[in-house]
């Protein structure tokens, strides 16, 4: 037997990814009276080759890595076979609420806050231990609603696309949001009860057509492939659901029943198209959608009066400025460049700014100046703030925070995940506007 191959009986390990090493000895301490082999990387890349020849049962994961933003090393173990499925708790050293309320979307079982207290860990990790120990891990089925798993719809994905291209068929797509109704309800909990996830889920099932592939992409929002179906074909599909859904009460985990909406947006498969790419599309139109109220469904044929949403970068490297120009231009927002804080910050008192994205080192005022002043003015008080900060630098990120930043993206950073970032925020605060 080979050593990859014996290292893959052991059925309970949990893998630390921290370049602190003291992360790894409080997780040691707190967890081997279980009997649990702890294994520790400093990297996303020594994550990766880990995971690769080790059966894992848990991952306690910092996302402030030098070669990573530990929520992107979470979507990409949703699409990877042999991470997809596995328990994750999330380690911050830092205040952040929306880092946290996505962790928590994005899948992870619970997010601790440093310096690490042992039974607080310890109770953490029980549950998703004695899951994998007596069940397993399917890395095909996600873990609360049954329904696809990320990974298992990139297969269905792309077995669809050259399907419906070697076929001459039609390829839809749908990226659907969740919504609790009610001005007093926040959706936000919503992605957090299991009860509830595991009724959408069903529901889904029985009110689409047999035939459509359907999978939760995280937190409370859903995935539906329709093959051979058009976006006419697909829109009045959910308009069905729709129906179902408002006539309906869902279970709550720890409280009465409650009443569910969803939006949506659906947009055309073309051949050769990437699902991160597709599912980037359709969220992009959803951001529209959202801006109209809950319950709406949109297409790339409805027709949006209202301008789309104006993104302010203040970047003075002109390599990562034009990237991130590029994609969100491309998405359809309306991108406004400035090379330093000064001129960033006259350009946003001239116009209405949705979202800004800010370079934290910049030469004269700096990204993080730039953000106490938005902060200071009535106009941005609230504005959803986007920092740009280089891998590692935890101490930047604890700043803006302090500062008031929404959320940071590491440099280099996945244009996809960037846009990606981008659009959960505007959606939160269309959501938040609309309640």
């Amino acid at each position: 037997m080979s050593d990859q191959q014996t290292a893959r009986t052991n059925p309970t390990t949990v893998l630390v990814v921290d370049d602190d090493p003291e992360t790894a000895q409080l997780v040691r301490a707190a967890l081997s009276t279980q009997g649990v082999e702890i294994r520790s990387v400093a990297s996303a890349a020594g994550a990766r080759d880990t995971l690769a020849a080790t059966d894992v049962s848990l991952i306690v994961l910092n996302i402030v890595l030098p070669d990573a933003d530990g929520r992107f090393l979470i979507t990409q173990f949703d699409q990877d076979p042999r991470a997809s499925g596995i328990p994750v708790i999330i380690v911050l050293g830092f205040f952040g609420p929306q880092p946290r309320d996505e962790c928590l979307r994005l899948g992870a079982m619970a997010v601790l806050e440093k310096p690490l207290d042992a039974d607080a860990l310890r109770a953490a990790a029980e549950g998703p231990l004695q899951h994998v120990a007596t069940i397993g891990r399917d890395p095909q089925h996600d873990r609360v609603t049954g329904l696809l798993s990320r990974a298992a719809l990139a297969e269905a994905f792309a077995q669809q696309v050259v399907d419906a291209s070697g076929r001459g068929m039609p390829l839809s797509i749908a990226r659907l949001d969740i919504d609790v109704v009610g001005p007093s309800e926040s959706s936000q909990l919503l992605a957090r009860d299991d009860e509830l996830l595991r009724g959408v889920g069903a529901r889904l099932v029985d009110e689409l057509s047999e035939g459509t592939i359907i999978g939760r992409w995280e937190g409370n929002d859903f995935v539906v492939l329709f093959p051979n179906t058009n976006t006419a074909g697909a829109m009045e599909q959910l308009r069905k659901a729709q129906t179902a859904f408002t006539s309906s009460r869902f279970e709550r985990s720890d409280d009465g029943p409650v009443e569910l909406t969803f939006s949506g947006a659906v947009i055309p498969v073309e051949p050769e198209t990437l699902m991160d790419e597709a599912v980037a599309t359709a969220d992009h139109l959803l951001v529209r959608a959202r801006t109209e109220g809950p319950s709406r469904l949109f297409s790339p044929d409805d027709v949006v009066e209202h301008p789309e949403p104006t993104i302010l970068v203040a970047e003075d490297d002109r390599v990562a400025a034009s990237l991130v120009k590029h994609r969100l231009a491309r998405a359809g927002f309306d991108v406004v460049h400035r090379d330093d804080g000064a001129k960033a910050l006259s350009a946003a008192m001239e116009r209405n700014v949705s979202l800004f994205v800010l370079d934290i080192r910049m030469p004269g005022m700096d990204g993080l100046e730039l953000l106490k002043r938005l902060r200071e003015s009535d106009r941005y008080a609230e504005a959803p703030v986007l920092m740009l900060t280089s891998l590692g630098r935890e101490e930047d990120i604890v700043r803006a925070f302090d500062l008031g930043a929404t959320d940071y993206v590491t440099k280099p950073f996945s244009p996809v995940e960037l846009l990606a970032r981008v659009q959960r925020l505007l959606r939160r605060q269309d959501a938040g506007a609309t309640q």
